[in-house]
């Protein structure tokens, strides 16, 4: 099957995070990585260009995830994409600490 629903997605987004939080990921930190190359959509599904890339940052990323905290009415599909990069910074920082591999 080539399709997940948005429950689907919730439960494996738990998981991946209990994951992280299991093994002592309690935060994600951007002080090491903070900015980032983006192919914007659509781009980043068309294989038959060469696609124009731009610069995104975490810190800006997790700030405005800050806001979406404390104010949910201003949701957008941006916050996707920052939700996302926000998981690529947690699985590079699990993946820069080796001993992720041990289970506690």
């Amino acid at each position: 099957m080539t399709t997940l629903t948005t429950s689907e997605l919730v439960r494996c987004l738990t998981i991946a995070l209990e994951f992280a939080t299991s093994r002592g990921f309690e935060s994600i930190d951007c002080s090491r990585h903070d900015q980032y190359w983006v192919v914007a959509p659509p781009n980043w599904v068309k294989f038959d260009i060469k696609p124009d890339l731009g610069v995104g940052s975490l810190s800006d990323d997790l700030s405005e995830l800050r806001q979406l905290l404390a104010n949910p009415s201003r949701v957008s599909v941006l916050d996707l994409e920052r939700v996302a990069f926000a998981l690529l910074l947690l699985s590079q920082t699990i993946e820069d600490r080796q001993e992720y591999l041990q289970v506690p």
